[in-house]
């Protein structure tokens, strides 16, 4: 923003000076239309012709782009809500893993044989 501002500074400093050596009078015709006026200030009112024609043909292009910044703005915004959700699921399902592993481990070991399954030593196989 402050790089626009000094380019603007700088552009006003340049169109005065422009305007102090170039004070001379002409004669604009257009059709059966006629003035006479500086220099500076024709040249000076056709940049603001052009500005102004520049500004009004991208504008469609800029609010296009806010609406589309806006509208990617609310869908990152969605994601990161559901990102946090999911995040919460898998911490809860990670403390329950937890908490099944620690019953798991202090509860016995019990191997269970099929009736009528010979006990073999050295453990049930």
């Amino acid at each position: 923003m402050q790089l626009l501002f000094i380019l603007a500074i700088v552009f006003a400093i340049g169109a005065v000076g422009f305007a102090f050596q170039n004070g001379e009078v002409v004669t604009v015709t257009m059709g059966y239309w006629q003035f006479d006026a500086s220099l500076a200030f024709i040249v000076l009112v056709a940049m603001a012709i052009g500005a102004l024609v520049s500004g009004i043909l991208s504008s469609p292009k800029m609010i296009a782009g806010q609406v589309d910044s806006t509208r990617l703005r609310r869908r990152v915004d969605e994601l990161e809500r559901a990102n946090a959700r999911l995040e919460q699921r898998v911490r809860d399902v990670n403390e329950r893993d937890a908490v099944v592993m620690r019953r798991e481990s202090t509860a016995p070991i019990v191997v269970e044989r099929p009736r009528g399954a010979p006990v073999v030593a050295g453990g049930a196989r």
